[in-house]
């Protein structure tokens, strides 16, 4: 490996950067040329592994004699190397971290260990947390594109108006794109995307496929929900992943060990500070299960320089055999899976048998916990795992209760798997779905009236909520039933009667009703369409969150939440004849 050539640039670039050092000063090249943009870059690292992305927007581009500078240092090209319509260029400044990050190898590394030839570098190229700008600057000196954040000084040349916010610990700005390309208005406003981006984040689009009858189960909780799981849990043969926010069901615990007794692999992914932190009964579960020689992993920050890739792990699933899915508004604890039926939260679930849909959400699983992120810890490691712990079981009392089983489908189905953040870039992946609907029914565990700008810090109407009061004066109609648990009550009281200022039904779970807590996450639509996720209707849970959502297209498993949701809205508490 050769290292890195140092060079001093040309006089043709040093005038953009005069005797204020850093902050990109007046140029006497006004024409601003063509072709290459800064797409992409992450200033603010806690390991030093700052990176920055160029593509190019015109037909071909050979880089040779184009440059990067931050002020203290430049990055000229050379080397040969072209680019082509779209073509994206990544230089990291770490490239290591870099590939432990996103899994793949970036173009350049300032370190030599990538494109050795292709580049050479003068003064120190590292931007400033608080503020800083890069310029990419043509052959011929004149400035191609600029980006300015925190508080630098404000360039003359390829920049309008105020800079971009300073960034968060972790963040990465990206500009906004569209079908004709990268957005370019050489303002802030080119970069404001609805979404979070975080170092290492992911990129997976909205899948579908076609689950044919007799292969979709859909299920309730309390009620059936347990049930449902271990069922699954129990048709396993050769794999099991399991991801969730919390785990501390010791019914499932016991099921995952006798799984992995009868040779099935299992790997358990769970956030390792879910608000309140783990609990006893959840540290129980996952050491009960290292012990018994699954692989359980972790999300956490306690390695150093670690940067969380989301926000917070809150979805809900499972993939067995890599040909069976479960999706739930539940995590795996007592509460959503409960073994007495008769108390729980109340929550959605729908499991389906598709290789297609069951092979992505293994890739999933498997890229957010790969052991080379920094955010990613063995469950051995961490020094709350017990290697005798063990889990209880308490003694359920025989009920009368009359319950909703599960449904099987005897139709087919459509079934759409979103993540968030990813498929929420510029609005949360609800909007167009609610927007286009005539009548909906919701359940909903948490919801803000309003939101607040990442990129203004101002506060907004939420964007859902704005979509149903689109759908509602487009001549439709809602019902939405919120949780009213304590915690909850102020913030969906507020949502509540916001809906119904707008003209449709909405009112808070009744405290009659024997459900203990709304914990779902469900919708249903036009009485043909449903989905079940982990979404609450917060913005952190569409910008910063993995969760998941299954959407099907199926009138049987539309009725039959619709019938659940009745129950729900209006509870029958009377006794049995």
């Amino acid at each position: 490996m050769r290292p890195v050539a140092l060079v001093v640039v040309s006089s043709a670039l040093l005038f953009l950067f005069g005797p204020a050092g850093p902050h990109l000063q007046a140029c006497s090249a006004s024409a601003l040329s063509t072709g290459v943009l800064v797409d992409e870059f992450y200033p603010s690292a806690p390991d030093g592994a700052e990176y920055f992305v160029l593509v190019c927007t015109t037909y071909q581009i050979p880089l040779d004699g184009w440059s990067v500078s931050d002020g203290e240092g430049t990055i000229c090209f050379d080397g040969g190397r072209v680019l082509s319509a779209g073509e994206r260029l990544v230089v990291s400044s770490d490239p290591s971290s870099y590939m432990a990050a996103y899994g793949d190898s970036p173009d350049i590394g300032l370190d030599g260990t990538f494109g050795d030839g292709l580049f050479t570098l003068s003064g120190t190229f590292r931007l400033a947390d608080a503020g800083d700008q890069l310029a990419v600057i043509g052959p011929d000196g004149s400035v191609s594109d600029v980006a300015a954040f925190g508080d630098s000084l404000l360039p003359t040349v390829g920049w309008t108006g105020e800079p971009l916010p300073a960034p968060r610990d972790g963040e990465v700005f990206r500009r906004i794109g569209g079908p004709s390309g990268p957005e370019d208005t050489d303002s802030a406003v080119d970069w404001f995307n609805f979404r979070e981006l975080r170092y290492g984040c992911t990129e997976w689009a909205p899948v579908s496929a076609t689950v044919y009858a007799g292969q979709l189960t859909a299920f309730v909780s309390p009620e059936c929900s347990l049930d449902t799981v271990l069922r699954e849990v129990e048709s396993a043969e050769s794999s099991i992943r399991l991801c969730a926010y919390e785990a501390s069901s010791p019914e499932v615990c016991a099921a995952l060990v006798s799984a992995i007794g009868r040779g099935v692999s299992v790997k358990v992914f769970v956030d390792g500070s879910p608000a309140g932190g783990i609990s006893e009964d959840g540290i129980a579960f996952l050491s009960v299960l290292e012990a018994a020689g699954a692989d359980v992993r972790e999300f956490t920050t306690v390695q150093e320089g670690s940067v969380r890739h989301v926000l917070a792990l809150h979805s809900k699933y499972m993939v067995v055999d890599s040909r069976r899915s479960v999706v739930l508004s539940e995590n795996f604890v007592d509460g959503g899976l409960p073994s007495d039926i008769a108390f729980g939260n109340r929550g959605w679930g729908v499991a389906f048998t598709s290789s297609f849909l069951s092979t992505y959400l293994a890739s999933v699983f498997d890229d957010d916990c790969r052991l080379d992120r920094k955010d990613v810890l063995d469950w051995g490691l961490d020094p709350r795992n017990d290697p005798a712990a063990s889990l209880s079981h308490d003694d359920v009392p025989d009920r009368m209760v009359f319950a909703p089983l599960p449904m099987v489908s005897s139709e087919d189905a459509r079934v759409l798997l979103e993540l968030s953040p990813d498929c929420s870039l510029t609005e949360p992946y609800l909007c167009p779905l609610v927007r286009g609907s005539a009548s909906l029914l919701v359940e909903q565990f948490q919801a803000d009236l309003s939101w607040e700008s990442r990129w203004t810090g101002s506060e907004y109407m939420s964007p859902i909520l704005s979509a149903v009061g689109s759908m509602i004066l487009a001549g439709g109609g809602a019902s939405v039933l919120l949780d009213s648990s304590w915690f909850n009550l102020e913030r969906n009281s507020a949502v509540a009667a916001s809906i119904t200022a707008a003209g449709a039904e909405a009112r808070l779970l009744a405290g009659s009703s024997p459900v203990t807590v709304l914990h779902n996450k469900g919708l249903v639509m036009d009485g043909c369409a449903s989905v079940i996720s982990s979404n609450n209707w917060v913005s952190a849970s569409f910008a910063r969150n993995r969760e998941l959502a299954a959407g099907g297209t199926s009138v049987e498993v539309a009725r039959y939440f619709s019938e659940v949701f009745a129950a729900d809205w209006a509870p029958d508490v009377s006794p049995p004849d």
